[in-house]
């Protein structure tokens, strides 16, 4: 249907007639709602996603990257569609959560970018250049649910959710939203790793209380997140981003 729809409308139409189709075909609708949902990595196979887990050579063009060309028409004054945050679900779903040389250009982008999708494998970056950037979770504080007095609930904003010590006590790991944590190295100061919390061996680790919110500045500047990113002429909601971006290596104004 997208393929269709792709060589159908992408040169031979107005952005009008393209945001409708859009619309008529539910495109600018969440694709799926379930959270992770495996139907994502069904359609990134279908796209070909796979093809680009590691661009060392060449990008491999697929009908998602066709339709982001589209809705680079028409989605700045449309952009309570989802449909950049659909193609970056089923990316990150075929290509181990790692995104390198897509055009986002120009783009509005979803509300928010979960902390565990990365934008740049080592070697390539994407490209933002012109696009409206509203939240970057990564930059945010986590949403705790703890036990309030009396048995209520109360709520509380902490940069990390969870903090571990190994029993060495030799490194930390830092568990944030999305299931995204970082293996910090205490005595020399470095981010070892990122990895996924739920193929963490916790038993090699204690629960730890330790305040950690004075670390932002040290180990942002070690996280590939956005390293090389290009967001000149880019809209931000929140312009303390820009300064959080350039910090982390990105191409900033």
């Amino acid at each position: 249907m997208m393929e269709a729809f792709v060589s159908a409308y992408r040169y031979n139409s107005t952005p009008d007639i393209q945001k409708n189709v859009y619309c008529s075909l539910g495109l600018d609708e969440e694709w799926f709602c379930s959270k992770p949902d495996p139907q994502f990595e069904i359609l990134g196979n279908i796209c070909g996603g796979s093809e680009n887990i590691r661009c060392d050579f060449a990008y491999n063009r697929t009908v998602l990257d066709n339709l982001l060309d589209i809705y680079r028409g028409f989605g700045c004054e449309y952009d309570e569609m989802y449909i950049t945050g659909n193609v970056l679900k089923t990316m990150s779903a075929t290509r181990n959560k790692v995104l390198c040389r897509v055009d986002f250009s120009g783009l509005p982008m979803p509300f928010y970018i979960p902390w565990g999708i990365k934008f740049n494998d080592g070697c390539w970056s994407c490209n933002f250049k012109n696009s409206h950037i509203y939240t970057l979770n990564i930059f945010e504080n986590c949403t705790i649910m703890e036990s309030g007095e009396q048995g209520g609930i109360k709520f509380t904003e902490k940069w990390a959710s969870e903090i571990y010590m190994s029993l060495d006590n030799r490194f930390m790991l830092i568990r944030f939203e999305d299931d995204y944590a970082v293996l910090w190295d205490i005595e020399k100061r470095k981010v070892v790793s990122e990895v996924d919390f739920t193929k963490i061996d916790i038993t090699q680790f204690n629960e730890s209380d330790e305040k950690i919110s004075n670390m932002r500045n040290e180990i942002y500047p070690q996280l590939s997140y956005f390293k090389g990113c290009d967001f000149r002429g880019a809209v931000f909601h929140d312009n303390d981003y820009k300064e959080k971006l350039k910090f982390m290596g990105a191409v900033i104004d």
